[in-house]
């Protein structure tokens, strides 16, 4: 009985790592999205929120890092719709200035939104060094050695998708977004079931 029941719980936590795997794997996703909506009582407007993390593009050798996309829409109660983008790339440090430019590219069509104004910054994380050393009593404890620095640039861009635009992403079977720095062309591209997501927030009320 003790090894049937060790069997069962084994079992269920394979089955829980192969969920957690696909969410880490689907199309450079860290995880998978969420819905959220509030309401704004300065503006009197209903929000969705989305957030999204890719982690990978198509290109090789290219200076991307990461990328968090989040959507916003805001629904008045006259029913006027505004869909807004808020994007920060992360570049490794010696990468060539972006572009101001963000392509939008569905089903091979593309819509780019030009004359953006992004922020640029650069981001430091500090992250601790270890090491393991031995106690007088023979105890492994584990100290801090030192501190190391890590630097890249994080550019920021927002720019609004028109209704023609929306239309188009509701009915689509692929979207991709495309961002240049320099030389480099880094095309993120946005899986199946993301998609969906997509839809859910275009159709939220």
């Amino acid at each position: 009985m003790i090894k049937r029941s060790k069997g069962i719980i084994y079992l269920t936590l394979l089955t829980l790592l192969a969920g957690v795997a696909l969410s880490f794997t689907s199309c450079g996703f860290y995880f998978r999205t969420r819905l959220f909506e509030e309401h704004d009582v300065v503006k009197n407007t209903l929000r969705f929120r989305q957030e999204y993390y890719f982690n990978e593009v198509k290109e090789r050798r290219t200076p991307f890092l990461g990328l968090q996309k989040t959507m916003l829409k805001e629904v008045a109660p006259d029913g006027k719709e505004i869909l807004r983008v808020y994007d920060r790339l992360s570049l490794s440090l010696g990468s060539f200035k972006p572009e101001r430019t963000v392509f939008l590219i569905i089903d091979g069509k593309v819509y780019p939104f030009e004359g953006l104004d992004p922020e640029h910054d650069i981001s430091t994380q500090i992250s601790e060094d270890r090491k393991d050393v031995l106690t007088a009593d023979s105890t492994r404890v584990s100290v801090v050695t030192g501190y190391s620095a890590t630097q890249s640039r994080l550019v920021r861009y927002n720019y609004n998708i028109t209704h023609e635009v929306m239309d188009n992403m509701m009915n689509a079977k692929e979207i991709a977004f495309r961002y240049y720095a320099g030389p480099a062309m880094m095309t993120v591209q946005v899986g199946p079931k993301n998609l969906k997501n997509f839809r859910k927030l275009i159709n939220a009320r």
